[in-house]
């Protein structure tokens, strides 16, 4: 069947292949989901839909949802390089991160905001409650 003729069908087997990808059993994932392993067969049918709230908790466990959903992975629209470099990325510390990112900013000619970054949910955990930057304007560089 294509993509328009089932469209719950295709999420549901998204959904099992990412499951998989993620080296889950039903049930494993359906502790991690706090859903019944009978749930999770009926979304992974196509049987239902799943919700809001139900995308975001898969998000959150690692769960590539706009993969499940659109059938495009986010990495297919980065070339290798890209790729390699966000990987070597989220090995850093938190610290590293924010060094990376100020410097990056830095380089590109933006403003770093460090509070702002702070504020996320994903915000990296720092040692430090202040972190220090030296910018040096385009023309110095």
């Amino acid at each position: 069947m294509s993509e328009k003729q089932s469209p719950m069908k295709n999420v549901g087997r998204r959904l099992r292949e990412e499951r998989q990808r993620r080296g889950q059993t039903v049930e494993e994932f359906a502790e991690s989901s706090a859903l019944h392993p009978t749930s999770v067969g009926n979304y992974e049918r196509g049987e239902r839909a799943p919700n809001a709230a139900l995308l975001l908790l898969w998000h959150d466990i690692g769960v590539d949802i706009g993969y499940v959903l659109t059938g495009v992975r986010w990495g297919a629209r980065i070339n290798q390089f890209e790729q390699d470099l966000i990987d070597r990325y989220a090995k850093l510390t938190g610290e590293e991160q924010v060094i990376v990112s100020a410097l990056l900013a830095n380089m590109s000619g933006e403003t770093f905001d460090l509070a702002k970054i702070m504020a996320l949910p994903t915000a990296p955990s720092l040692h430090e409650k202040s972190v220090t930057f030296t910018a040096r304007k385009p023309e110095e560089m």
